[in-house]
């Protein structure tokens, strides 16, 4: 009994593990507490509006400090149910350190940091902890959590393509130091003043505050502003290759449950979780019905 309750809460709290009609009540419902929640977050530092409303203010935000301890205790509690973390104390841990109860960690620590330490000196810096709010959405929102996906998939190509960038910009700003040292000594008074004209001229912002007078400054910035049009639109085709391609392997998807019964003798199936690709027979696809 306390198992399928267990069960039943874990997948109710787990979006992708069950497609009932309260799952989605529950995802709306949620979504629209975070939505609010950052609304707040940013009419609070409007002292007029905040002065006027305090007690609706403070209502909610009673209200989501409840909702959400109690959640994410349920979540703690229900995640055994899940063979990941079927170890009551290191599954619990290891649960806990991943992204989104990590993300859930936090945030209730900016919630009862007020509380607990009213007189905290960096105070604003833990209220600066609930925009994570913005990262929860994407566990109710199928289009965030494909993006996430995307990234996690395609972090090496990411972080290659960063990596280039950076090289690009320590390139450009050690350049345009040495050849504008002399003409504008104040504003290129050192390769970290540099990068900030790099910065601006890679991305193709261009404020105009900082700019080359030298022929050499001018030729040197012309192709940095033309590398910037090419090493930004590397990590842009990565992600939207990798966006098409977690599509398509989601498409192919059938979830482990009894709401998408076997109609054939052999069935190719991916796991919505790994993505993991196996042959299941029907005695294999119940097998797999029951662990899920």
């Amino acid at each position: 009994m306390a198992r399928d309750l267990k069960c039943n809460i874990y997948k109710l709290l787990s979006p992708g593990r069950s497609s009932s009609k309260n799952t989605s009540y529950l995802n709306y419902f949620f979504i629209i507490l975070i939505s609010i929640n950052i609304l707040l977050g940013i009419l609070r530092t409007d002292i007029s509006i905040f002065r006027i409303y305090l007690p609706v203010f403070y209502i909610i935000w009673f209200f989501s400090l409840v909702v959400f301890t109690i959640e994410y205790i349920l979540r703690i509690w229900s995640c055994t149910a899940n063979p990941r973390y079927k170890d009551p104390v290191r599954g619990r841990i290891r649960y806990i350190f991943t992204i989104y109860p990590l993300i859930d960690l936090i945030v209730l620590l900016s919630f009862y940091t007020p509380i607990i330490y009213p007189e905290f000196r960096f105070l604003w810096f833990v209220r600066l902890f609930r925009v994570l709010f913005l990262l929860e959405i994407g566990r109710y929102s199928h289009s965030l959590d494909i993006l996430f996906a995307v990234f996690r998939e395609k972090k090496a190509d990411i972080i290659l393509s960063l990596f280039f960038i950076v090289i690009i910009l320590t390139i450009s700003s050690t350049g345009m130091y040495y050849v504008e040292r002399t003409a504008q000594p104040l504003k290129f008074s050192s390769i970290p003043a540099a990068m900030w004209w790099s910065v601006i001229t890679l991305t193709t912002v261009g404020y105009g505050d900082i700019f080359p007078l030298t022929p050499l400054g001018k030729l040197l910035g012309g192709l940095t502003a033309l590398c910037g049009v090419l090493v930004f639109a590397f990590p842009s085709g990565v992600i939207a290759s990798g966006y098409v391609e977690e599509l398509q392997k989601r498409r192919r998807n059938v979830k482990c449950n009894d709401n998408n019964p076997a109609k054939e003798e052999n069935h190719e199936f991916f796991c919505i979780y790994c993505g993991r690709k196996n042959i299941l027979t029907d005695e294999s696809m119940v097998d797999a019905d029951k662990e899920s």
